[in-house]
């Protein structure tokens, strides 16, 4: 045997306790400038909200230079025996960040022991900090003393939204042979997580409909429409990290990140398909209005300068009836939201949205005609509308929902004509259609809507085909 095998009694005695090394935890005392990194019950990392500006190596998001403490538990106490002094190496290891500050220390929570002693104590040059520290047990009654824990106290720097990891480890040093004590795996002590949600926008979308015989009134009892609970912010829940809670820095002072205290206000935009008519039918958020440079039949941009009409139970897009009156039309709306932030936050550059916030839908007036003939030189077709009531319609639109060709989207819609007069007969082909839609389209399933009442007007489809025989359907009354 040489003499590098033999190892001194101290040394024997050391790996009798030591064993194997044993997984430790970061214990949820540890703190980020003041705030403990416990959800209640367990462990948590301090969230920091990303919408937070992001740290740069140039301007780094960072601590105070004492404002991080990593308390270290070990998973089996560390035993000293009465009289003698264990030395042990004690390693805290960052990833993602870095720890930051002149002055770095590492305490120890134990019981029967002396008042430690520290030896190459620092940050190294790998950006771990370590320490070799000396404990003598002093009972006094042959009672062997019990190291539980060691706490690093230190800043800590971020430079990017990299989630920031310390790992640990404690060797025994004996007779110059380290022996693993205890090792904690990288745990997670900051982390960036989004506050909002990436569909942070609610609408309940409603569909009102207006009324026969000449849609200037929605069929309510008032002249306000409600399309829908058009915006709310909503924040994610942050069960896991310190306190439940978002914050925003790792400096000290960090404040809790909420909506109320992220979002200014921002810029709120409804928009409507072919047939809106936001010009004419007062749109509003809550009590406010579009810019009016900003108001087309298409579209109505808001500014938001409350951030308060965002959260809570949200902000309500309205139609009203026009103060003239004014033939509706059927629309679909959608509303988009680009929030402003308060500072030391970054705004998106993409608004949340767009989604469905509704749709006016006219009384007794759509009907479909499948699969009609657009352009076929085998067949052709014939769209015959007939309005046998006294009183002339609204204009008549086609909407090509599916079709077979390339040129042409599905939804496009077109006028047929401006109305349908009374007693009067209106008839249009396939050929004539495919031209205002623009499509190369053999066949197409049309919706056709008429501005009228449905209970006298009539349709019907005449298809000839290529011998010159002639066949019809009838698409009956539109009630």
């Amino acid at each position: 045997m040489t003499k590098k095998l033999l190892l001194a009694a101290g040394a024997v005695a050391a790996l009798a306790f030591a064993g194997a090394a044993n997984a430790g935890s970061i214990a949820k005392t540890s703190t980020i400038s003041g705030i403990a990194l416990d959800t209640g019950t367990a462990y948590g990392p301090l969230t920091i909200a990303s919408e937070a500006t992001d740290p740069t190596s140039t301007a780094p998001m960072a601590t105070a230079a004492g404002g991080v403490s990593i308390v270290n538990t070990l998973a089996t106490a560390a035993s000293v025996a009465d009289g003698a002094t264990n030395v042990y190496e004690v390693i805290f290891t960052p990833a993602g960040g870095s720890f930051d500050g002149a002055t770095q220390s590492i305490a120890v929570t134990a019981t029967g022991v002396g008042t430690p002693t520290y030896t190459q104590l620092g940050k190294r040059s790998d950006g771990t900090v370590a320490a070799l520290v000396s404990v003598t047990g002093n009972s006094g009654n042959g009672t062997a003393g019990s190291v539980t824990a060691f706490t690093l106290t230190t800043g800590l720097k971020a430079t990017s939204e990299a989630n920031i990891t310390v790992a640990a480890s404690v060797n025994l040093i004996a007779n110059g042979v380290r022996i693993a004590v205890d090792s904690t795996e990288a745990t997670t002590v900051a982390r960036w997580s989004p506050l909002l949600k990436t569909a942070a926008l609610v609408a309940t979308a409603a569909s009102p409909t207006a009324a026969l015989p000449n849609y200037t009134s929605f069929l309510t009892t008032n002249a306000t429409a409600n399309l829908a609970t058009a915006i709310k912010l909503e924040a994610n829940t942050n069960a896991t990290g310190a306190g439940g809670k978002f914050y925003n820095t790792l400096a000290a002072g960090a404040a809790e990140a909420t909506i109320a205290n992220v979002v200014t206000g921002g810029t709120l935009t409804v928009t409507a398909d072919a047939g809106g008519q936001l010009n004419k039918l007062q749109p509003k958020i809550d009590a406010a209005t579009p810019a009016t440079a900003t108001l087309t039949d298409t579209t109505a941009i808001f500014t938001i300068a409350d951030a308060s009409n965002v959260e809570g139970a949200g902000a309500t897009l309205s139609l009203t009836q026009p103060s003239t009156a004014v033939p509706m039309s059927a629309a679909s709306y959608k509303v988009a939201f680009l929030p402003t932030f308060a500072t030391g936050f970054t705004a998106p550059t993409v608004a949340y949205g767009p989604i469905a916030a509704g749709s006016v839908s006219l009384e007794g007036t759509n009907f479909n005609a499948p699969w009609f003939t657009l352009n076929n030189a085998n067949n052709s077709a014939t769209l015959r509308l007939a309005n046998n009531g006294t009183t002339a319609t609204g204009p008549v639109f086609a909407t090509l929902k599916a079709n077979n060709g390339s040129a042409a989207a599905t939804t496009t819609r077109v006028t047929l004509t401006n109305s349908l007069a009374a007693g009067q007969v209106f008839e249009i082909t396939g050929a004539q259609m495919a031209t205002l839609f623009g499509t190369n389209a053999q066949n197409g399933d049309l919706q056709i809507t008429v501005q009228g009442d449905g209970t006298v007007i009539s349709g019907k489809v005449r298809v000839r085909n290529v011998s010159g025989a002639t066949f019809e359907s009838s698409l009956g009354n539109l009630k």
